[in-house]
């Protein structure tokens, strides 16, 4: 039973790696450690708004982007 339930979890996985693409991969991963540094910013001081936007678009949009761009130009 737990063997055959483990043979599932398994294919099931292998379908979602051949699903995501590599530039979903990595934008993903940015935004959530853009969401973690937010939380943790937060939780040690208190930033000014312009510091939130400044995260989000900085590591959850430009950084995933130039990565995505030198990894492509690397193919």
């Amino acid at each position: 039973m737990l063997g055959g339930l483990a043979i599932q979890f398994y294919r099931m996985h292998e379908k979602f790696d051949s699903m995501v693409s590599r530039e979903n991969t990595v934008g993903i991963g940015f935004i959530a450690l853009a969401i973690v540094l937010l939380f943790g910013l937060d939780s040690v001081t208190e930033p000014p708004p312009w510091l939130s936007v400044a995260v989000i678009l900085g590591v959850g949009v430009i950084v995933p982007i130039l990565i995505n761009e030198y990894l492509d130009g690397g193919e």
